[in-house]
């Protein structure tokens, strides 16, 4: 989360397991996309992508799901990072099938657009008064 790609490193180099969870159930992957950095600072940009990066490269589980709120996969933790972060795990064997996405009206990253390509049910928003459609 604090986009340390040096310390990272280091971690994954004594041997810390790329797929190592928190105490509330978060594996690695999905905690260094929990700070979404969108329109952020190009270098924060850069950090999270790699860092992410790096976990991927040692084997961290693209399908990584975490256990304390919704049971949420990578993949809908990406909706909210630069669209590089969803190709990576798309890269690294991430499954969208089924993967139910929100489509809001907006897709300026293109991630509505990726994940319809790689099998994702889109569902459009609509306000609360209209709830939500397939």
């Amino acid at each position: 989360m604090r986009r340390d790609v040096a310390g990272v490193r280091r971690l994954l180099a004594a041997g810390a397991s790329p797929d190592a969870c928190s105490v509330d159930g978060v594996p690695a992957l999905i905690a260094a996309m929990d700070t979404p950095v969108t329109g952020g600072a190009p270098e924060d940009v850069k950090a999270i992508v790699k860092v992410i990066e790096l976990l991927l490269q040692a084997g961290a589980n693209p399908n990584a799901a975490e256990t304390t709120y919704l049971n949420a996969c990578s993949l809908r933790y990406a909706e909210w990072n630069p669209p590089a972060v969803a190709r990576l795990l798309l890269r690294y064997g991430a499954n969208a099938k089924n993967l139910p996405v929100y489509d809001y009206g907006n897709d300026g990253n293109g991630y509505v657009s990726l994940m319809r390509k790689h099998g994702a049910v889109i569902m459009k928003y609509r306000t609360e008064k209209q709830g939500v459609t397939n």
